[in-house]
């Protein structure tokens, strides 16, 4: 993974710090809507079509940061290095049993023993 990658990564306290920039835009339009009753004229237009792009932009980032925090739609670096190496330990053991099965169980080859069943073995033995 190279640096691009990593920095391109959102990560659940990004997700959370987003949710709070998103409450706090909330907020100022609320506060210039407070004030919007002691205005006129055009200011009343203009403070009112920024209290509606104030509150259409802080519910997106809220809710959209929301829905990815409820999908766990973020990176973490925890997550992911203790499954990659979990999946990678485990890999390579069954790769290293199956091999070490297929090498005790392969026939005789060029005059190399294979391994030999319990009757040849018994009789061997005798």
């Amino acid at each position: 993974m190279n640096q691009k990658d990593t920095l391109k990564k959102t990560t659940a306290l990004t997700l959370w710090l987003r949710i709070m920039v998103g409450a706090f835009v909330i907020y100022l339009a609320y506060s210039i809507g407070i004030d919007l009753k002691n205005t006129s004229g055009k200011d009343t237009i203009v403070l009112g079509i920024a209290v509606i792009a104030f509150v259409l932009a802080g519910g997106v980032i809220c809710l959209h940061s929301l829905y990815r925090l409820i999908r766990k739609d973020y990176y973490d670096p925890m997550r992911e290095d203790s499954t990659d190496a979990s999946e990678q330990t485990m890999d390579s053991t069954i790769e290293d049993a199956d091999s070490q099965a297929e090498h005790a169980l392969a026939p005789e080859e060029n005059g190399k023993p294979g391994a030999q069943s319990a009757d040849t073995l018994a009789k061997s033995d005798s």
